[in-house]
């Protein structure tokens, strides 16, 4: 009962430290797949599902961003790579016109 007691907070202390961020992905993953909407033209399932695979490629770069803080070489590779991962998962919800505005859209920035 005593051990139930001490690690019942530690769980809810954990829980709230982990919200805030996984709040925030959820977040900025919103704005990316909002930003997407109108250029290609996004119905509500390729939202959707744009909106959880930016909140994957979050979190993966977030992963990176962590594990690689002092390897700047490891890095970019990681970043580029995962980029790359991004960018293939997004071909398989995309059709042809919209994944030829994505990459336009791409070239832009």
């Amino acid at each position: 009962m005593f051990l139930a007691l001490v690690l019942f907070p530690l769980g809810l202390i954990a829980q709230a430290a982990i919200e805030p961020a996984y709040i925030a992905i959820q977040q900025e993953a919103t704005q990316i797949a909002r930003s997407l909407v109108q250029p290609l033209q996004l119905n509500e399932l390729e939202y959707i599902q744009v909106r959880e695979l930016a909140a994957q490629h979050i979190l993966a770069l977030n992963d990176i961003a962590d594990y690689y803080r002092y390897d700047e070489e490891m890095l970019q590779k990681k970043t580029e790579a995962a980029k790359q991962t991004y960018d293939r998962k997004l071909k398989y919800i995309l059709n042809s016109t919209q994944l030829g505005n994505y990459l336009a859209l791409q070239n832009e920035k």
